[in-house]
């Protein structure tokens, strides 16, 4: 285990100065590895996506070609029904005015006008369509195996992405920042007894992915939650009234109409609702009686120095009357001398200045300026609260990044795009995570503050933790484990039940909600002013939740060799699966299965498993 690195001392710093071209070097040098294990042909690829490309640019030539024709026909169409009415208008004219000669003269004219149209179409234009349309499908096929073949050299590529690279790229990169290989329920543990941390049970949140690690030695873990929240949800309704009303005309005369007019009307009802919420916890015995909360403050970083000079004075001031009237209450704040840091960093609800202090160093101080200010980074997007021992940091830019690999985001024809698109994601990846840990890596004392318990207390009976359980359970079909009744996404919440061997019976509970089709009718006041109801139709929603089990366990292989296993009909684990396992699901060394028939497990079938995999 690295002791401590210099280099982190500045984080800012160091991913600007480093980092940044560390990653990107690791992430083309692992790109690279894939694509010789793929046994791709780099220039033979290039070569047919050159020769698609140029096929590309033909077809579309030829396309633009066809929608010409398209066109010029549409206006001889257009030109043969305009002159063939002219003709019968122009005879009809003659007749009917005896101006016989003037209307079939010209009449007959607009007719082999028409009539000339029609045979242009069908002499010329769709011949001419004809045969464009057969160049176009030429192209087009063309165009169509090229890129099949293209797709064809690549995939050999598409089967060797893995869900962790991007973490074990991380871990190539800052030393004192390790990722486990699988979630390490110990350090879980460790954080619930010694650094106050609580096991997120609510039955509105479910586990979407987690992953554990350390930073010389102290714990943290990363996690993405499904949350389902209700809100407002305005329902719309209309109704058509008609009634008569008396009006005075221009004469000063009384007289009545009928008026038609659309009534409209709205209502709030609460229907659920569904997000995600990403947080990184990190725990730390640095000051143990320290709790505050900070979120984006706002300040501009671009300000003048005239403008920035005048918004810390009057901060100061803000601070100072803040300090007095803690000390009049019995409070304790006390503003730090840097005015600046106060009034970025923003924690003024903390509770131990002492302990303050002691965390935020001038260096820390310093980290966190520079953190905001940075054009490297994100600027202030974060949240970061510290209740006693444990460390929440959340941010917005790292709310919608891709946690792991999905593999489906690299499929593609050609070598030079999947080189570029897997290197932008993995630079991308690493500069989102590690700004979420540059807070805690701006405060050196979390840094020299390293656990003595390296070896974490193992004190939870199961093999797998729930959260782990309910992030495998949402890679499945929701639809496996939602109630009959239900007319909304389900949030999935694991117990579990008991252990064999190496696996776990896991319950899941979908909790989600049911809907009754309601109508309120609101009164609305019509312009004649009476008031008549509007129906208004709504959805009532009634929670609802169905059980079902799972069995889970941790594998330790990679997707490519599990897709090779049971993909391949010729192995007996391909042939296991679909006999034994029922609808299963692996993501990152995490496997699933329902089970067939009554999904028993015990030591037998757990052994089972393991022997049918290995071999």
């Amino acid at each position: 285990m690295v002791e401590y690195d210099d280099n982190l001392l500045e984080p800012v710093k160091h991913y600007k100065n480093t980092l940044k071209e560390r990653v990107n070097a690791a992430a083309e040098a692992h790109f690279e590895k894939l694509v010789q294990r793929a046994g791709i042909n780099i220039e033979e690829n290039r070569e047919t996506v050159k020769k698609y490309d140029e096929a590309s640019v033909r077809l579309k030539q030829e396309q633009k070609k066809l929608s010409k024709l398209k066109v010029g026909k549409g206006f001889a169409i257009f030109g043969c029904i305009l002159f063939l009415i002219m003709a019968i208008g122009f005879i009809y004219y003659g007749v009917s005015y005896d101006e016989l000669a003037i209307g079939i003269s010209v009449g007959v004219v607009s007719a082999l006008i028409g009539i000339g149209f029609i045979l242009l179409i069908c002499l010329l234009i769709n011949k001419k369509i004809k045969a464009q349309k057969a160049v176009v499908a030429q192209f087009e096929k063309e165009t169509n195996d090229l890129l099949q073949t293209a797709y064809f050299q690549m995939g050999n590529l598409h089967e060797l992405y893995d869900y962790g690279t991007a973490y074990e790229i991380f871990d190539e990169a800052v030393d004192i920042i390790n990722f486990d290989k699988f979630f390490d329920k110990a350090k879980l543990r460790y954080l619930i007894e010694k650094c106050d941390y609580q096991v997120d049970e609510a039955e509105n949140h479910s586990t979407l992915y987690v992953k554990s690690g350390e930073i010389l030695g102290n714990p943290f873990i990363l996690r993405r939650t499904k949350i389902q929240t209700m809100y407002d949800h305005a329902y719309h309704g209309s109704r058509t009234v008609t009634y008569t009303e008396s009006y005075r005309d221009s004469n000063g005369n009384y007289r009545t109409r009928t008026v038609t007019e659309t009534l409209h009307a709205t209502i709030y009802k609460p229907a659920p609702r569904y997000g995600n919420y990403t947080e990184l916890v990190y725990g730390n015995q640095a000051a143990p009686n320290l709790s505050f909360s900070r979120t984006p403050t706002g300040v501009k970083t671009n300000m003048s120095d005239k403008e920035r000079d005048k918004f810390l004075r009057k901060k100061a001031t803000e601070y100072q009357k803040m300090s007095e009237k803690a000390l009049k209450n019995g409070g304790h704040f006390t503003p730090l001398a840097n005015t600046e840091f106060e009034a970025y960093f923003g924690a003024l609800d903390r509770d131990n200045e002492p302990q303050f202090r002691l965390l935020f160093t001038p260096l820390a101080q310093k980290n966190i300026i520079n953190h905001i200010k940075s054009d490297e980074g994100y600027g202030d997007d974060y949240n970061f609260y510290k209740i006693r021992r444990s460390n929440y940091i959340s941010s917005g830019h790292v709310q919608s990044i891709n946690l792991t690999i999905e593999p489906s985001m690299f499929y593609t024809y050609s070598y030079d795009i999947a080189k570029d698109k897997f290197t932008s994601y993995i630079n991308s990846f690493f500069k989102c995570l590690y700004f979420d840990f540059v807070p805690l890596l701006s405060i050196p004392l979390y840094q020299q503050l390293k656990t003595v318990e390296y070896i974490y207390k193992d004190a939870i009976p199961s093999n797998n933790t729930m959260y782990e359980a309910e992030t495998i359970s949402n890679r499945f079909d929701e639809s496996l484990f939602l109630h009959p009744e239900s007319r909304s996404e389900a949030i999935l919440k694991s117990s579990w039940l008991y252990s064999a061997g190496e696996s776990d019976k896991v319950n899941i509970r979908a909790h989600s909600f049911r809907g009754e089709d309601r109508i309120d009718y609101v009164p609305v006041r019509a312009g004649n002013g009476l008031y008549y109801d509007v129906p208004v139709p709504w959805i009532e929603y009634i929670p609802v939740s169905m059980d079902s089990q799972i069995n889970v366990r941790k594998l330790d292989t990679t997707r490519p060799d599990y897709l090779s296993k049971v993909t391949n009909s010729g192995t007996s684990f391909s042939q296991y699966a679909s006999n034994s396992l029922g609808e299963h699901k692996y993501f990152d060394k995490l496997f699933a299965y329902f089970g067939k028939g009554d999904g028993n497990l015990n030591e037998s079938t757990d052994n089972e498993f393991t022997n049918m995999y290995n071999n």
